[in-house]
């Protein structure tokens, strides 16, 4: 659900800030717990301009926290930013993920991102500091699934997915669907044939080739699972959910609620 197939209808306006935005729709899960939803940010979307109420309502409390660390137009984005932090649900785990990456067009800088996973209870003494902390190694979205399944305990066989926990010991390991690779070690542009070691690495021509292999492999068992529909004959077609029928379901019921 987003805007142009229903939001604008729920939240009255075409494009709502986050906090409008999620506590609009919060009726369409909030009692269905343990539940699981996506957003797409749209206060962080471009640009970024001193002169909108984003800033004026954040500008002070950004500052505070920078310490005036940025200017100009970087305090104004994260005035944006801020929009998000208001509509978050702190009784929830926070999964935020940047959906673009930087502008330079060369892998693997282009595709640069950030993740955060987030929860009030990080903030709730002492007894929860050992659990914030930053992954510094290579992670990319496929290890989204087997990350989330751990933190919550889910029982899952790790063979049927290519990512990895990124709390656990597994090798980091990100793989582009052109079979460049990219490793603690380095990263291996598949489509020169050259390896780039990061500063104080030696590698071998034996630990580039079981590399490139471990690649190919992970794109091909991905594609296989797709075009023979695997998931669906190891669990059974109905195990799939519809999701696009349970949310026009949430959907209307939410109109319905709203029009009382």
């Amino acid at each position: 659900m987003g805007t142009g197939n229903g939001l604008e209808t729920i939240c009255g306006i075409e494009y709502p800030n986050d906090e409008t935005m999620i506590s609009t729709t919060l009726d369409t899960y909030i009692d269905s717990q343990p539940f699981s939803i996506y957003y797409m940010t749209v206060s962080g979307h471009s640009g970024y301009y001193p002169n909108t109420a984003f800033v004026s309502e954040h500008l002070d409390k950004v500052l505070e926290v920078t310490r005036n660390k940025y200017q100009g137009v970087t305090n104004y984005y994260l005035c944006y930013q801020m929009e998000l932090e208001e509509g978050v649900y702190g009784n929830t785990v926070n999964y935020v993920e940047d959906l673009y990456g930087h502008t330079i067009m060369t892998q693997p800088d282009q595709d640069h991102n950030s993740l955060i996973i987030w929860s009030g209870c990080l903030e709730k003494g002492k007894q929860y500091e050992d659990l914030q902390c930053e992954i510094d190694t290579p992670v990319y979205s496929l290890d989204d699934l087997p990350t989330l399944s751990n933190l919550f305990g889910f029982k899952y066989d790790s063979r049927l997915l290519v990512g990895r926990d990124v709390f656990s010991n597994q090798t980091p390991f990100v793989v582009w669907n052109n079979y460049s690779w990219l490793s603690e070690k380095g990263y291996y542009s598949n489509s020169t044939g050259e390896f780039f070691a990061n500063e104080g690495i030696e590698v071998d021509d034996e630990y580039i080739s079981k590399m490139c292999q471990l690649a190919q492999n992970k794109v091909n068992f991905s594609k296989q699972i797709v075009e023979t529909n695997y998931y669906g004959y190891l669990f059974g077609e109905d195990d799939v959910i519809d999701s696009t029928s349970l949310w026009e379901e949430k959907y209307n019921s939410a109109k319905k609620k709203k029009a009382k």
